[in-house]
């Protein structure tokens, strides 16, 4: 179509056109970035709420491991107390007497026993810092979250394991051992 001046009747509005795509595209682009920044900010606000949370959560999932191995200590010991009723007083010589020498702490290893009544077991009595034996009967515990241990409970290695002491009177972490 050509009007009478002798130009297209399209011109017009393909100038139109290329200003509003031109304006699109600018809108669409500023809408991007903006989506982009709200993407980065999101990010940060993560990566700082992770920084923070992660040390409140770990010493949550501490605390719960701790109790949890308590509770397990418990058990074993009832077990313990169950065997010596029914064998004349006589200790087991190991766990796995008792049917719970498969069970773990909750960080994956298996809970010690030390039978202290039988002969065979001489040094091998857990310690407090004055070197006086945690038990005169037998110990009891779980070497912690990183699975090591000493006969001592002042050695910085044992600081994380959960024991049984004072003849069943004390369950808790060795760091709380009152006579540490």
């Amino acid at each position: 179509m050509v009007n009478e001046e002798g130009s297209s009747s399209l011109e017009p509005n393909m100038a139109a056109k290329g200003i509003a795509d031109c304006v699109a595209t600018r809108r669409s682009e500023r809408i991007r970035g903006i989506a982009l920044a709200r993407v980065l900010v999101t990010v940060a606000i993560i990566a700082v709420v992770g920084t923070v949370a992660l040390p409140i959560s770990r010493g949550y999932l501490d605390s719960t491991h701790t109790a949890q191995a308590v509770s397990d200590l418990g058990a074993i010991e009832i077990a313990i107390s169950r065997y010596k009723a029914r064998n004349k007083g006589m200790l087991p010589a190991s766990l796995d007497e008792l049917r719970v020498g498969a069970w773990k702490d909750p960080w994956g290893n298996r809970y010690e026993y030390i039978n202290l009544e039988s002969g065979e077991v001489a040094g091998l009595a857990r310690r407090d810092s004055r070197s006086n034996p945690l038990n005169r009967d037998y110990d009891l515990f779980s070497p912690g979250r990183d699975g090591d241990t000493e006969s001592s409970i002042s050695n910085p290695v044992s600081r994380d394991d959960v024991i049984r002491a004072l003849g069943g009177n004390f369950f808790g972490s060795a760091s709380e051992y009152p006579n540490r």
